[in-house]
């Protein structure tokens, strides 16, 4: 970073993760601003609370996205992450009558902090913020959850268990590319599928059909009369 910056750097270190807060004082203060949060699980299974901001960086001649500041919640209401929304802006001292819009990942969830924010900027500055709506491809995704559900959740089970029955195991994998080349199925590799994003279901479901043959032969027929031993693993 250079020396002329006025950029005030806060480090929160923790064992496998380094949170920069980083808060320009010089430019988006003064600039309006876009809010941004997201509600995600760490590797620790806690649950936090992400915040961030955008703006038009005269400056920099693009938009800039920064961090404002991570918070380890809890189940939250839709005040509880109001009142942590308006804490961070408080921190990071940005005036309430520069913020145009709140952007967010769901549409359900954060429905009653769009309207506490909302009417706070109303009375702020009379005026709403901006609606542009919530991210589509969450609806997408909503949606394929809920065809999941409907029609069988073993399905992603089952696709996810065939996959890790393989990952990192040659020796498994021999056997079954011998399966594969005996009776002629393409020699692929199972795909990922990602249970939290129900888009990736169609590719890696594709590929299982695909190889169903083959998967039947080896789970009915190869493990129990040639590698029993795995039916003990």
């Amino acid at each position: 970073m250079e020396k002329n910056s006025k950029e005030k750097i806060l480090w929160r270190c923790r064992r496998k993760k380094i949170i920069v807060l980083i808060l320009y004082y010089d430019s988006y203060q003064k600039d309006f601003y876009t809010l941004s949060f997201d509600e995600t699980t760490n590797s620790t299974g806690s649950k936090e609370l992400e915040i961030a901001v955008k703006y038009w960086s005269e400056s920099k001649g693009l938009i800039v996205h920064h961090h404002l500041q991570l918070f380890l919640i809890r189940k939250a209401t839709g005040e509880d992450l109001f009142e942590k929304l308006k804490k961070a802006l408080d921190n990071a001292h940005l005036p309430l009558n520069m913020r145009i819009h709140i952007g967010s990942d769901g549409p359900n969830v954060n429905k009653k902090v769009y309207r506490l924010m909302n009417g706070e900027c109303l009375a702020v500055r009379n005026q709403k913020l901006l609606n542009i709506g919530f991210c589509n491809i969450h609806l997408l995704h909503n949606a394929f959850c809920k065809g999941i559900s409907v029609l069988g959740e073993e399905a992603s089970d089952l696709i996810i268990l065939i996959h890790n029955y393989f990952t990192g195991l040659p020796s498994r994998w021999d056997d079954f590319e011998q399966i594969q080349r005996d009776k002629e199925i393409p020699n692929l590799h199972f795909v990922k599928h990602c249970p939290s994003r129900w888009l990736t279901i169609e590719n890696t479901a594709a590929r299982l059909i695909q190889q169903w043959d083959a998967v039947v032969y080896y789970f009915l027929k190869f493990v129990p009369q040639i590698r029993s031993i795995l039916m003990k693993s």
